[in-house]
């Protein structure tokens, strides 16, 4: 090829590669700087190298600079006020109170995990139980549900269920619990419910579990209120009432009390006539000619001598267990106790008694110089040296301060504990057995629930 059709060649093809030029380009002039000075400018921006990577930095006014910085700064404040905010405005947390009722009354302080943070005493049969330290402390941090259990079982060594009764439509046991709550929490009751049919369930004691939930938008300050004050009732109330008031409830605590042994009392004396009346019937067999009482006979005699000394021999159990009389192996050794226990009662009007029992002991039928013959045989019967202290001084008209009623109340408040859960924790102790899922539905049915 020839050098000038080389050049020419050349030319066709950088003419071929170069993209073709818009109409719009096509029109336009080239222009130059207009003075010398801007072409210069113009050469030493165009000279510079400028970075191939780097997005162009926008410059920002001072103005905006300075609002930015203040805004995170109050962003910054915002996030550091948080825990103070929480610390002083506690208003969002959920606050809740678990009330339990037997025949003590309880109330448990709940955080907003529903874990107990105080257990606090409603009234003087309450004081029963948060009386023992122990106890009460052992409550503290415990779901609500293991301590509506741990109460409920405090309550049964202390003779509050009734162990052998299987219920009826008029007569049978029910523990009471409500929950209030800020925020209301069914799921956490159904957990107290259950957990407390599981129990009586296991124990085999038949106990109705009446379960309510309530929303309350006060159970903040409730809860303030109930954890300022003394757990123990009487305590409270001899804070904030008069001496006149603290007179009534110190009369009050002592009837039921008084009630209380009364009953205990009749329970003992029936116990002693059951085994005598059992033990006559053994004798009376037309099997046994001889007629060997309890202790001496073949037990596996006939049926109707069987049945007799089967129950001669839980009724025997009982006596031991409630009152500490060993009648079990011998005759002489029952017998002896028997004549013991018959001379400290012999003054006692046994069916007056009664009377008294069935009418309940208050004010009209035990209080006052004129029921003063009714207290007299009262005591025959029942030998409790505090409660006949305290109620010879307030029912003969005795004046006392607040201060000496409250030891007075103390005392038999304690005492009583004592005395229930003595006789109560060795009957609770023996195995029984446990109340299958149909049973326990044929005792709601039973009761009407």
């Amino acid at each position: 090829m020839k050098k000038r059709d080389f050049f020419r060649q050349l030319e066709q093809d950088l003419d071929a590669a170069a993209p073709a030029m818009s109409d719009r380009l096509k029109e336009q002039p080239i222009r130059t700087a207009r003075t010398p000075a801007q072409a210069k400018e113009n050469s030493a921006k165009t000279s510079s190298p400028l970075p191939a990577a780097k997005t162009p930095v926008r410059r920002f006014p001072r103005r905006f600079t300075a609002i930015a910085a203040c805004a995170a700064a109050v962003v910054l404040c915002a996030f550091a006020a948080v825990p103070l905010f929480k610390a002083f405005f506690p208003a969002g947390e959920t606050a809740a109170c678990l009330y339990i009722d037997i025949n003590p009354s309880l109330a448990l302080t709940l955080d907003e995990n529903y874990k107990v943070r105080k257990a606090v005493s409603r009234n003087a049969d309450g004081d029963t139980l948060t009386e023992n330290d122990e106890f009460s402390e052992s409550l503290i941090g415990l779901s609500a549900a293991d301590a509506a259990v741990k109460v409920a079982e405090q309550a049964a060594r202390s003779g509050y269920f009734d162990f052998f009764d299987k219920g009826s439509e008029t007569e049978y046991n029910e523990m009471s619990v409500t929950l209030k709550s800020s925020g209301g929490n069914e799921t956490a009751l159904s957990g107290i419910r259950d957990s407390l049919v599981d129990y009586f369930c296991d124990e085999g004691i038949y106990v109705y579990v009446n379960a309510a939930e309530e929303s309350d938008p006060d159970a903040g300050e409730t809860r303030k209120a109930l954890e300022s004050r003394p757990a123990s009732y009487v305590e409270w109330v001899a804070d904030t009432q008069s001496a006149e008031e603290m007179t009534l409830l110190t009369e009050e605590t002592a009837y039921r009390y008084a009630s209380d042994l009364l009953k205990d009392a009749l329970r003992k004396y029936d116990l002693f006539r059951s085994i005598d009346d059992l033990n006559a019937r053994i004798r009376e067999d037309p099997d046994n000619p001889l007629g060997l009482s309890y202790w001496t006979i073949n037990r596996d005699l006939n049926d109707n001598v069987r049945t007799l000394c089967a129950e001669t021999e839980r009724q025997l159990e009982a006596l031991y267990l409630l009152y500490g009389v060993d009648g079990r192996s011998s005759y002489l050794a029952y017998s002896a106790a028997k004549t013991a226990y018959d001379a400290s009662v012999l003054l006692a009007d046994v069916d007056a008694l009664r009377e008294l029992d069935k009418a309940g002991i208050n004010a009209q039928t035990f209080g006052g110089i004129g029921n003063l013959s009714v207290r007299v045989n009262y005591f025959y019967f029942v030998s409790n040296d505090i409660l006949y202290d305290l109620v010879t001084d307030i029912w003969n008209g005795a004046v006392a301060t607040v201060e000496e009623l409250l030891s007075d109340l103390g005392s038999l408040i304690a005492d009583r504990a004592v005395t229930l859960l003595e006789r109560y924790s060795a009957v609770f102790a023996l195995p029984r057995e446990s109340i299958g899922a149909t049973e326990y539905d044929d005792f709601l049915q039973r009761i009407g629930k």
